[in-house]
């Protein structure tokens, strides 16, 4: 059976159970809720209203010319996964290679990381970090996105992949079990040096 509410001109609504109903009751709001709002159910056939949570955090790009670290420090202890955005990268050297640590307590791990980073045919690993591996000296700007998503615990899992002008694709990934909560993370020119030029930015993920 259907319940129709007809328009006071045209048309109508009509609500309709199925077939096999069972027995049933929906008491809906007292309200119109906010615009965006979605239809929640307490289980026990109480509606309401609610909010989508806004789960992404967007920081600021940051210029790195003639930086060697960059670190983005507080980072919410709810993050489960961290988006970091390069854009128009340049080492000093083409020897040069960033590299990205993560840590707790305000401090990065050192040490720890099964990191491996690949540019066209070559690649190399890296104990100390994240490693991104390209000739990225004066004139080759790098536009590189990696991943790092918490896995279990505190156990973390990156990804990257970028490509340039001039240059060959790259990518690479790694992981870090870290001693307590993430919540500081560095973008490093190793193993010395100061960036040629570049931006970089994140964009934390919550759970």
């Amino acid at each position: 059976m259907a319940l129709r509410l007809n328009g006071q001109t045209s048309g109508y609504v009509e609500l309709d159970a199925p077939a096999v109903a069972g027995s049933n009751t929906l008491v809906l709001p007292t309200n119109n809720g906010s615009s965006g709002d979605y239809l929640q159910t307490d289980g026990s056939g109480g509606l309401s209203w609610g909010t989508l949570p806004d789960n992404l955090t967007f920081g600021t790009a940051i210029d790195i010319s003639g930086q060697n670290t960059v670190t983005f420090s507080n980072i919410p202890s709810n993050t489960k996964r961290i988006t970091l955005i390069i854009s128009q990268l340049q080492c000093a050297y083409t020897s040069d290679r960033p590299i990205v640590r993560i840590g707790s307590g305000g401090s990065t791990a050192t040490t720890g990381y099964d990191s491996v980073g690949a540019y066209g045919s070559v690649h190399a690993n890296s104990t100390d970090g994240f490693l991104i591996y390209f000739w990225g000296g004066s004139g080759t700007n790098g536009y590189i996105l990696m991943s790092i998503e918490n896995i279990d615990g505190n156990t973390w899992v990156s990804t990257h992949a970028g490509a340039g002008v001039s240059w060959a694709s790259l990518n690479g990934g790694g992981a870090i079990t870290l001693s307590g909560t993430l919540d500081t993370l560095e973008f490093l020119h190793y193993p010395s040096n100061n960036f040629a030029q570049g931006t970089v930015n994140v964009i934390y993920e919550a759970a």
